[in-house]
């Protein structure tokens, strides 16, 4: 607990060490003239853009507790929208869409946590299949297009502003307040000895990847509430800002450490970083250089920890 602690305030200081340099940063770029950064505009847009970003990595953050990794959660983002889409157009009612593009997420989380655990396959290679294979479904049920059917309620339009607050509330209750929170630390720390101690070790990494379809699905119905659409295109590489974040705020990479609330905090520090490198008028490839280096430092971090952990 103590450690969690203070790996936490270490995230909230490096966040608001980042924010402040960027804020300098950006302003000296505009020639002081004004502060971009600090903006409420801005500010309320690094919070618009966090909110699919932040439901993806809370599911991402389970999966990798419990010792696995889900590589098809934008590819599985992108069928979930579709879905939504399809059953407005065909004239469902707004939850009875909802419901079938979690629906369709979940059973891709299931089908990956199946194949996995059972079949004794890594999930490394199971999900990359799934990136695949859902990304393909959603483009041939969509017909290639973009599919438009709008989203005006003010209901519809306050989603992106409840659910990922609800996700990470419940991704806390979860991991902190249950017992099968517990049971995905004890499979990920070390699997045999949870198995000899009792635990369903199977059914519990099911689940894990289970909750993170469905959160692959919340986050394709904040997207349809923010753009009105469902595409094939939704949600491309989200997969690997997930997982940085996760990574970034504490989870380790091999599984049976991490806090949602340390998700919370990589999710913020990696899109302020990200919105940083908008600002300066940086190109998507240089942009992608700095994310891709931020992701291996972490992770490098990540390893530092786990020997140290070893050797204490």
């Amino acid at each position: 607990m103590r450690d969690t602690a203070r790996q936490l305030m270490a995230l909230c200081a490096a966040l608001l060490v980042v924010s402040a340099l960027l804020a300098v940063a950006t302003a000296w770029h505009t020639g002081w003239e004004r502060w971009p950064f600090i903006g409420p505009e801005n500010l309320a847009g690094i919070l618009r853009q966090s909110a699919t970003f932040l439901v993806l990595s809370v599911g991402m953050t389970l999966v990798i507790i419990s010792g696995g990794i889900d590589l098809s959660v934008g590819s599985v983002m992108a069928l979930g929208s579709v879905l939504v889409a399809l059953a407005l157009r065909g004239g469902a009612s707004v939850p009875l869409a909802v419901a079938a593009g979690v629906g369709g997420a979940t059973v891709c989380g299931l089908v990956n946590g199946v194949v996995s655990v059972k079949g004794r396959i890594p999930s490394f290679i199971v999900t990359l299949g799934m990136m695949l294979v859902a990304r393909a479904l959603a483009f041939v049920i969509a017909g290639g297009e973009t599919i438009y059917v709008g989203s005006e309620s003010a209901a519809v339009r306050s989603l992106p502003l409840i659910l990922p607050a609800v996700v990470v509330l419940l991704g806390w209750v979860v991991l902190d307040r249950t017992r099968f929170g517990r049971g995905l630390y004890a499979v990920g720390g070390n699997a045999e000895a949870a198995r000899l101690s009792g635990l369903r070790v199977d059914a519990l990494r099911i689940g894990a990847f289970a909750i993170c379809g469905a959160t692959a699905g919340l986050a394709a119905v904040i997207h349809w509430a923010r753009s009105g659409t469902g595409s094939n295109l939704t949600g491309a590489n989200a997969e690997l800002d997930a997982i940085a974040a996760a990574v970034i705020g504490g989870t380790s990479i091999v599984g049976g450490e991490g806090h949602v609330l340390g998700t919370l905090l990589g999710v913020l520090l990696m899109s302020v970083l990200r919105n940083g490198l908008v600002l300066f008028e940086l190109s998507d490839e240089l942009q992608r250089l700095v994310i891709g280096i931020v992701i291996v430092v972490a992770v490098f971090i990540d390893r530092l920890r786990a020997r140290g952990r070893t050797h204490s």
